[in-house]
């Protein structure tokens, strides 16, 4: 586990890289296409997108907490538990609401700065997974 200056903080690595892609033929452009990889404790995991949600569900999950997908007749949620600790995420139109022991929280869903994210991700590992202490921090990579 990396500690960030002796302040106690988990830190939780974000490295991005890009590359350019073709489309394959000669009418497509060339689109810039950026990827994420999180690195905490001795995992490494590729993220689809740097958004709140993504790195709140992969650092739960490096922290032992067991995903699942619940399906009720209208809706369906990804639950999270760990011990005495139960979160529910549940996708809707324009975001996503937090359930769990602590209340509820809903998260839009919009393109944010990096230190928004990830103020964010902490902010919600601390009040509903009680994941404390959590410091992310990106690296570009070239």
């Amino acid at each position: 586990m990396k500690k960030r200056g002796g302040t106690g903080m988990n830190e939780v690595v974000i490295e991005s890289s890009y590359d350019f892609v073709d489309g394959g033929c000669n009418a497509c452009a060339t689109v810039k296409c950026t990827t994420y990889a999180l690195k905490y404790k001795d995992f490494e995991r590729s993220l689809d997108q740097l958004d709140t949600l993504s790195l709140v569900k992969e650092v739960a999950m490096v922290e032992g907490f067991c995903q699942k997908l619940v399906m009720d007749f209208d809706d369906e949620y990804i639950q999270f538990s760990k011990g005495t600790t139960t979160v529910a995420l549940q996708e809707e139109f324009g975001g996503y609401q937090i359930k769990g022991n602590q209340g509820t929280l809903f998260v839009k869903d919009q393109q944010q700065k990096a230190e928004q994210v990830f103020l964010a991700a902490s902010q919600i590992l601390d009040d509903f997974f009680g994941i404390r202490e959590i410091c992310f921090r990106l690296e570009t990579m070239d």
